[in-house]
């Protein structure tokens, strides 16, 4: 009975947060609630390895762990890129009729950054909206400069498996300005546009009429007709370790120039860059401000295209050399995509070890580094299998693999797959239970937990 009126208590709290319009309360209540543990505040160990129980000690311990991995080093050696021939791409100041366009695309119920403006203020009058901000945004795009607010970014802390008390088995994302959002969407949509169509066809990240699916169905594919025809296929899942947030971005700038993204554009993503501060927010407190000079912007509309055209350029690189494998038509098929889930594909393994290597070296001079721990290899109808190594260390090699949300296995068995998926289900719905079974929240609530 107690532990109901917590619950009870904990999920009116979380009603008043989303009629007040804070979202980000709201989430955090409804994790807590759907946390059948219930666990509430926990200690944080030190980089010594001890316990941090003081509340404030735990606020720096937090900001300096973000500060950390989100300033990456510099690549050892850089690569060599050049600028390539500008592409036809719009470099005027935005259209009303582009703003209108952005600001319907927004997410509702989403946590604003610092300026606490949500989204769907901004689409209660659209027309109205989006002249102030034709205003707004000439001026940006004329000068080079965002507001200071647009340059600030909340980290908030996401659990992950393992123990707790460590940071490095948490995550973040950051709550950035949405006004700000409006303007990338706008940048990273002509960058979209005018490059989409020079983009590795096996890349299915971050582009329109492409998905997961596509990247499941081929690779079951390739590995039905191996079995069928008793082909030898080799396959390196490539895992790269925080790979959002090691990106060189001097390098990250090269790239777009040598993709022929006219420097005007180059600039105004710059401009969301310069100067970029975030704190953590810890049991509803705030760390001190620190700036992050590496990566991509967590949580940024244009951040996934951009980590693509990083990782299209490194596979470009790769690739070079045919040492794939036969499919269809007088094609090579080297690879399968999707962002950063990459599935190197080889016909023997001479030629996986040596396209591992490549990557590995190539990637290192953009500031992405392979994580051996989570890559893994899988053979299928291979004989006397020798290990891959990275680094004079072997990858591990498994029998079955999730790639993209799904088990795949070397006999082609989607069994396991299926279990899995309805394992997930059952426990989804084990979590929410609590929110829709609770008479505190309104059902247009229990419906946003979704």
């Amino acid at each position: 009975m107690i532990r109901e009126n917590i619950i009870d208590n904990i999920a009116k709290s979380a009603e008043e947060a989303a009629n007040r319009g804070e979202q980000n309360k709201l989430y955090m209540l409804s994790k807590k609630i759907s946390n059948s543990s219930m666990r509430g505040n926990r200690p944080v160990k030190s980089k010594e390895g001890h316990v941090i129980t003081s509340e404030k000690e735990q606020l720096e311990r937090w900001k300096e762990h973000f500060e950390e991995i989100l300033n990456a080093k510099d690549p050892p050696v850089l690569a060599d890129i050049h600028p390539s021939d500008v592409v036809d791409m719009n470099i005027e100041p935005p259209t009303i009729e582009e703003i209108i366009k952005s600001i319907k695309a927004l997410s509702n119920g989403k946590a604003p950054g610092i300026d606490n403006i949500q989204a769907e203020l901004l689409k209660t009058d659209v027309g109205t909206i989006a002249k102030v901000f034709c205003h707004l945004f000439t001026k940006i795009w004329n000068r080079e400069e965002i507001p200071t607010d647009w340059q600030k970014g909340i980290i908030i802390k996401l659990s992950k498996k393992g123990n707790l008390e460590e940071c490095e088995n948490w995550r973040g994302i950051t709550l950035l300005s949405v006004p700000g959002k409006v303007l990338c969407r706008i940048i990273i949509n002509r960058i979209k546009d005018a490059i989409d169509n020079i983009l590795r066809k096996e890349q299915a990240g971050f582009r329109r009429g492409r998905g997961c699916i596509n990247q499941i169905f081929i690779l079951r594919n390739i590995i039905e007709q191996c079995i069928e025809w008793n082909s030898p296929l080799f396959i390196n899942f490539i895992d790269f370790r925080r790979a959002f947030d090691t990106i060189h971005r001097e390098t990250l700038k090269k790239i777009m120039a040598n993709y022929g993204i006219p420097g005007k554009i180059i600039r105004m993503v710059q401009a969301f860059y310069d100067n970029f501060s975030c704190v953590v927010e810890h049991e509803g407190k705030h760390s001190e401000w620190f700036h992050i000079k590496s990566g991509v912007r967590q949580g940024c509309v244009m951040s996934g295209f951009l980590f693509l055209l990083v990782i299209d350029w490194t596979m470009k690189q790769t690739t070079q050399k045919k040492r794939g494998i036969n499919w269809g038509r007088l094609q090579v098929l080297e690879d399968l995509d999707f962002a950063d889930d990459i599935a190197l594909l080889s016909a023997t393994r001479t030629q996986l070890q040596a396209k591992t290597d490549d990557i590995q070296k190539i990637a290192k001079t953009t500031g992405l580094e392979i994580n051996k721990k989570k890559s893994k290899i899988m053979c299928v109808k291979a004989n006397n299998i020798q290990p891959i190594t990275l680094n004079n260390e072997e990858i591990e090699i498994v029998d079955s693999f999730t790639y993209l949300g799904s088990v795949i296995d070397t006999n082609d068995n989607a069994t396991a797959d299926i279990r899995n998926r309805i394992k997930k289900a059952r426990a989804a719905y084990y979590k929410l239970r609590k929110i829709w079974t609770s008479n505190q929240y309104s059902r247009k609530h229990q419906n946003e937990n979704l």
